[in-house]
């Protein structure tokens, strides 16, 4: 049986072949088990061997915090959490509260406005009088639950 003598040329001078199948399929638009196929027709190594980190990784410790996450993300091209993960390293004060943490947090015998107003200048945020109404009966009923547990006690 003969085989077909494919023109290796092609294949083998013009690929880096120390990358994953993967890049090299996204970079020629080939699936990856063509890759496949052709590196072992050339005897070339597996993929699998290669011991190459898969992902760039970025060092943001000299990048401008005061930016978003999404921001940061998008100009190197990498996941929001990953800035998230880098941001609590490099710049823990830039960490915002979450919401959750700053409404459980509010002195809850003040008006709404007041309020409003201190969340502003606290936070720089202004929260509607209908959702601070919502706010109020979850958790102000939850700190008079909290306060009957400690005083039995």
């Amino acid at each position: 049986m003969q085989t077909k003598e494919q023109p290796q040329t092609h294949w083998s001078l013009q690929i880096d072949w120390s990358k994953h199948d993967a890049e090299i399929a996204r970079e020629l638009n080939l699936s990856r088990e063509r890759i496949r196929q052709v590196r072992k027709s050339l005897g070339k190594p597996s993929s699998r061997l290669i011991t190459k980190p898969r992902r760039f990784k970025v060092n943001l410790n000299n990048e401008d915090w005061s930016k978003p996450n999404k921001e940061i993300a998008n100009k190197h091209n990498i996941t929001t959490q990953s800035v998230s993960k880098q941001r609590s390293v490099f710049a823990p004060e830039t960490i915002r509260k979450s919401l959750r943490g700053i409404i459980k947090d509010v002195d809850w015998s003040l008006k709404f406005d007041e309020i409003n107003e201190r969340l502003s200048r606290e936070y720089g945020i202004t929260i509607s009088n209908q959702s601070l109404s919502r706010y109020k009966s979850i958790f102000a009923q939850h700190l008079v639950v909290k306060r009957n547990r400690t005083a039995r006690t």
